[in-house]
């Protein structure tokens, strides 16, 4: 890269994130909150949980177990974090269905794939705008993953939450077939749920 594409680079990348640190200004407000936090903030705090129990078994087989399965340290009841859990499953119930448009849209996300993403991850990784709005495939996952604890923490799901993670659980192209299809086994049975949250009400 010459001296003066590099430098045409710069500055197309710092416009961008100028643009992106305005829009990540007024974002938040957008979304529900809750002690004064946007749902965004509770996503992060929750842990990872996981729906064991072979596809189409009985509501008996299936169980919610805490996991985390790779993105390294200890999630859940009896670790450092365990009150930040609690305070992010208070926050989740309390939004209530408010948040599900967007714990569904965490659900199905995808790893920015476009050119620009892939160079701002490479140059500009560390930076938190670069996180927020071209995250890296770990991180999406891991979102994912938070996303499926926070539906879960809203079981019973309302009628048309539960025709979205359907269509989800069928699109076996997408990110999300498996975990939507979790969602709608665990759904099915409050009470595994509640056994497995409870120490986080």
């Amino acid at each position: 890269m010459t001296a003066k594409a590099s430098k045409r680079f710069g500055l197309l990348v710092a416009a961008c994130l100028l643009v992106a640190a305005l829009w990540a200004a007024l974002w938040p407000s957008r979304l529900p909150a809750y002690g004064g936090q946007p749902l965004s903030f509770w996503l992060n705090q929750l842990p990872i949980v996981s729906v064991e129990g072979p596809s189409g078994s009985s509501l008996s087989g299936v169980n919610v177990v805490y996991s985390n399965p790779f993105f390294g340290g200890a999630s859940g009841p009896g670790t450092s974090r365990a009150e930040d859990h609690r305070q992010a499953f208070t926050a989740i119930r309390t939004i209530g269905t408010n948040g599900l448009a967007f714990l569904i849209q965490k659900l199905e996300q995808r790893p920015p794939r476009s050119r620009f993403s892939k160079l701002a991850q490479r140059y500009a990784a560390n930076l938190s705008l670069t996180q927020k709005f071209f995250p890296s495939a770990q991180q999406v996952e891991k979102e994912r993953r938070q996303a499926v604890t926070g539906l879960l923490a809203l079981c019973p799901l309302p009628p048309d939450a539960v025709e979205r993670l359907r269509a989800l659980s069928l699109d076996f192209q997408g990110p999300a077939w498996s975990l939507a299809g979790d969602v709608l086994r665990a759904n099915e049975n409050p009470r595994v749920l509640r056994d497995a949250l409870k120490e986080n009400k």
